[in-house]
Parts: C-alpha cells; structure tokens; sequence
C-alpha cells in the first residue's frame, strides 16, 4: 500500500477500477502574469512552468504548467504539497503502467492530483475541479526535470513574493496616481493600454527594476478600477492595500 494515498482520498484504487474517459473542453488562456520566469520541463514537448505574480488574484504568486493545448494554474504553497509527495508518487509512476490501478494522491476543492496510463506510459495529471479543459498530463522525464529543479523553482518564489510583489505594488499605485489625473472613466482601459510607455516614463518615478510597461498591457483593469476608487474615495486608497 503506497504512502502517497492521503487522508480524504481513499476512494481510490478498487472502488475506481473503471478506465477514466477524459471529453476534450478547450480551456480559457491562463491570466497574464508579471514578471514571469520560465522553466524548461521539456522542449520538445513543449512543456513549461511559468512562474509570475498574478493581477487577477492581489498579485501573489501563480505558478503555470503549460503543455502544447493545455495548462494548469496552481499556488506556490500546492506545488510545495506535490514536491513533499513527489518520492511517493515517482515510485508509483516508475512501475509497470496498469489501467487498472487509479490513485488520488491528492485533492481539495480546486485541485486533483491523480494518475493515469496515457499512450503506454504512466502519468501524473493535475486538473482543476472548478475551470473546465485545466489539466496538464506529466511523464516521469517531467516529474524527473520538476524534482532537479525544486530548489530554483523554490528561490524564484521567495524572491517573487517578497521583494518583487513589494515593488510591483508600489508601482501600482504610482501608475494609478498618474492615469487618475488623465484618464477619462468612459474609456479608461483603453487609454491605459495605449499610454505610449515613452510618455509614461517620463512622468513616473525612477526605478532600478521597472514594471510600469507590464502593468500598463496586463493589469489595466486593476489599474482603471484604483483610478474610480481614488476618484470617489481620494482618501481612503493606500498604497499598500494589496498586500493581504
């Protein structure tokens, strides 16, 4: 009995002898990140995680696994879970592929981590339970490539979600300032995208690491929404309200 199965997801292996059947759902593109760093699982593949702060979720850390037609957007603190599994669930990936043996490693209301047997080979799939057409299928060269790398992977984000979400807030703020005093409501997100970045510069602060053009093109909406709330409420938006 493998060690891998964990509390909550016994029901697997007998009770789930049936072959899984997957239905293609083509899948929405994953959010645009900022300052996104890229690693290589395998070229000729094409597969990649991604790794960048997100504006669609306060700017924390996402972390995107992409394959040629899928992908699979997960927390920094849900790809430390699968790396403390990851012993287990190579050992189980590395033996003989059996259709017949279906195992939830591990699972919660927005992410399943199982196994199936994918045109011979053994693999590890990641699929959302709440976006449909979110699933990306690893092989053991992967999961291999994914356990080489942890370490970088894991400084990246400890560099991510301090230092640089710290910057990028700020950023924001100051570049919402700027679009508050020129941008007109009725068409804002338009206004935003098409500042020239040369204009821009000009009347934001200087800074060593500049995310202003980033912002600009993939958080414009985060933007415009500042912009109404200092408007309606000039006192009451601080900088750093993001951080929670």
């Amino acid at each position: 009995m493998y060690a891998i199965i964990m509390a909550g997801s016994m029901e697997e292996n007998s009770a789930t002898k049936t072959k899984q059947t997957y239905k293609y759902i083509a899948s929405a593109p994953p959010n645009e990140l900022i300052d996104s760093t890229t690693f290589v699982l395998n070229f000729t593949e094409r597969k990649f995680i991604h790794i960048g702060l997100d504006p669609e979720n306060q700017f924390n850390v996402a972390v995107h696994i992409i394959t040629r037609a899928r992908h699979i957007s997960i927390s920094h603190e849900y790809l430390t879970r699968i790396y403390s599994l990851m012993g287990n669930i190579l050992s189980f990936i590395l033996e003989t592929p059996d259709k017949t043996r279906n195992i939830i490693f591990l699972t919660d209301e927005i992410i399943k981590l199982s196994n199936m047997v994918y045109r011979g080979q053994s693999m590890l799939v990641i699929e959302s339970k709440i976006k449909d057409g979110c699933r990306v299928l690893l092989n053991r060269e992967d999961l291999l490539t994914l356990q080489n790398i942890e370490w970088s992977i894991f400084e990246t984000v400890v560099r991510k979600s301090t230092k640089i979400r710290h910057m990028v807030l700020r950023q924001l703020h100051e570049i919402s300032v700027y679009f508050r005093y020129i941008a007109d409501e009725q068409d804002m997100y338009n206004q935003i995208r098409d500042e020239p970045d040369e204009i821009l510069l000009l009347h934001l602060p200087k800074t060593d690491q500049c995310f202003y053009s980033q912002l600009k093109l993939r958080a414009f909406k985060q933007i415009a929404e500042r912009c109404t709330m200092m408007k309606r409420n000039p006192n009451k938006l601080k900088v750093f309200n993001l951080t929670t």
